[in-house]
């Protein structure tokens, strides 16, 4: 046997007994992980909790504590709807001819081509306190010169006149209070042949007198020299001395009552 044969023979018969007798090399140990932290699972959100808001009933709605200390009625209306002046509202208070005066195209027309006034007067008259506000919508034609139309609470308690009557070209609004004008709203200019609304209101029973033109209040007095009753009145007047040719025209007259 050569050199080292042995030796090779000694190391198989080596490896051959520790097989047999379970020693064989430790298998290599699985790698070790590190462990993760617990995970936090959060609870079920419950539904949010029903809100109940406070809806008033019908009773429990806040109302006006204002209470009016009368009841309005209309004491007069006339949109001069026919073709000619109701005589169960109106009498002639000065020159009422057909020449002067007609009802046409709903609207109370007058008209003077001579100097002079034309007027006419409710026929029916009601207690000052009980007069709440009285109303028209009235205009001048541009024709006119130096003329003067009104409505008026008479006698000579309150009245707003339209007119040229100073400046024929330039027309203007103005409310009047007393038979010497104790009173005297500023002057509004206008223009030619358009509808202005004016309201004379009475809103209490101290005297005061309130003037609204458009629903502009344009001025307010209190007045004591009152009559005791009233009537309306509308009218006309011309000074022009050596030409005329005026018109003014009403729409509607209304008269509201607080008693």
């Amino acid at each position: 046997m050569k050199k080292g044969t042995g030796s090779i023979i000694l190391l198989f018969v080596f490896l051959t007994v520790l097989v047999m007798n379970g020693c064989a090399p430790a298998p290599t140990p699985e790698p070790t992980t590190t462990p993760l932290p617990p995970t936090y699972t959060p609870e079920p959100t419950k539904p949010p909790t029903e809100t109940f808001t406070f809806m008033p009933t019908e009773t429990e709605i806040p109302t006006s504590t204002f209470t009016p200390t009368a009841t309005p009625i209309i004491g007069l209306i006339d949109q001069f709807d026919g073709n000619q002046l109701d005589l169960n509202i109106w009498q002639c208070g000065h020159e009422c001819t057909i020449k002067y005066l007609t009802v046409s195209d709903g609207n109370l027309v007058f008209s003077r081509d001579v100097t002079g006034y034309t007027q006419i007067n409710t026929i029916e008259r009601w207690k000052y306190g009980d007069v709440h506000t009285v109303s028209t919508k009235f205009k001048l034609s541009l024709d006119s010169t130096y003329s003067t139309s009104w409505i008026e609470v008479s006698p000579e308690n309150a009245n707003c006149l339209i007119t040229n009557q100073e400046d024929v070209n330039r027309p203007y609004i103005q409310c009047n209070i007393g038979s010497n004008s104790e009173y005297q709203t500023e002057k509004v200019t206008i223009d030619f042949d358009k509808w202005y609304e004016v309201e004379i209101r009475f809103p209490n029973d101290m005297g005061d007198i309130e003037f609204y033109i458009e629903n502009e209040k344009i001025g307010a007095y209190q007045y004591t020299g009152h009559s005791a009753s009233v009537e309306i009145s509308m009218g006309l007047f011309s000074s022009d001395q050596t030409y005329s040719n005026n018109q003014s025209y009403f729409d509607y007259v209304e008269v509201i009552l607080s008693k």
